[in-house]
């Protein structure tokens, strides 16, 4: 704190840059020095996504005391995240969703975005469908999807014709247990994962918490690779098409698995809808226009 009250005190700047609410302390110190010493900067802060509104979506899936924890924990966020709304000039977050939980027309909506990928040619190499997850797999969410994914998910399905892949860095030890599923394999880091992921042939996500945008999803639908997932996952997104199947449940996600797997016509339709989705709303260039105009 001393530090940066030194650094503003003795420099002059056109922008302050803060991210995540959690340096809630350090945004009020600037604002307090701009008040008081009479500085000309800009206060600028990217909360990422709604704090409040991730630990809301987990509570609902946690049990009655956890449940009345989290709901506490977000009441306390947002309460922050409205003041700090007060206190900075320019307020980023990374979807209307997560906006629209905190404050409407209070946001810049700056997304994600992704590189633009060479299509490659899928290279099939086992007779089963190999569903993929992936991320960072020390990340409470990923580690209770992949679990969830594999020891409910790919349970109910029949493993003649499945195979359940997972991919990430820092992998949790509840992870690397899941390999004694029979089919299921952990990868762990990867060095290029676009080669591995070009041998998949649907994402499953059954993420039930979290808010903000999924990069996860993101690069699934630039590489053309349809997409399972959660109604909380999708909604962080601005699909005006069919882009994905929703799931919601462990059955409804068997189903919707076994129906993408039998149906080519469908799976093409989500994939190229998904795929037209990234190239126009989710591209860096589209996305440092608007950077530009903040």
């Amino acid at each position: 704190m001393l530090k940066l009250e030194s650094i503003l005190l003795n420099n002059d700047y056109d922008i302050v840059y803060f991210q995540l609410v959690r340096l809630s302390d350090y945004v009020q110190l600037a604002s307090k020095i701009k008040d008081t010493k009479r500085k000309k900067y800009k206060i600028l802060l990217d909360f990422v996504d709604s704090l409040s509104l991730n630990m809301l979506n987990r509570s609902n899936s946690e049990t009655f005391i956890k449940k009345l924890i989290f709901r506490r924990e977000s009441k306390l966020l947002l309460r922050e995240e409205k003041k700090l709304l007060d206190i900075s000039d320019v307020n980023i977050i990374i979807s209307r969703r997560d906006a629209d939980s905190i404050c409407k027309d209070r946001f810049y909506i700056l997304p994600n975005g992704v590189d633009r990928i060479p299509e490659i040619k899928k290279n099939k190499k086992s007779p089963q469908c190999n569903l993929v997850f992936f991320g960072n797999m020390a990340y409470y969410p990923n580690v209770k999807a992949a679990v969830n994914l594999v020891s409910k998910i790919y349970s109910g399905l029949d493993k003649n014709n499945y195979r359940v892949h997972i991919i990430g860095a820092n992998t949790a030890s509840e992870v690397l247990a899941l390999e004694r599923y029979d089919g299921v394999k952990v990868h762990g880091f990867v060095d290029d994962i676009y080669s591995l992921l070009n041998e998949m042939d649907i994402s499953v996500f059954p993420i039930y918490d979290g808010s903000g945008m999924q990069n996860k999803v993101l690069e699934s639908f630039m590489i053309k690779l349809p997409v399972i997932t959660t109604s909380i996952v999708i909604d962080g997104f601005e699909c005006e098409n069919h882009c994905a199947l929703i799931a919601n449940s462990t059955t409804e996600f068997i189903c919707k698995i076994n129906e993408l797997n039998e149906n080519k016509k469908l799976k093409n339709n989500i994939v190229n809808n998904a795929k037209k989705l990234a190239d126009c709303k989710y591209n860096w260039q589209g996305i440092n226009i608007l950077i530009s105009k903040l």
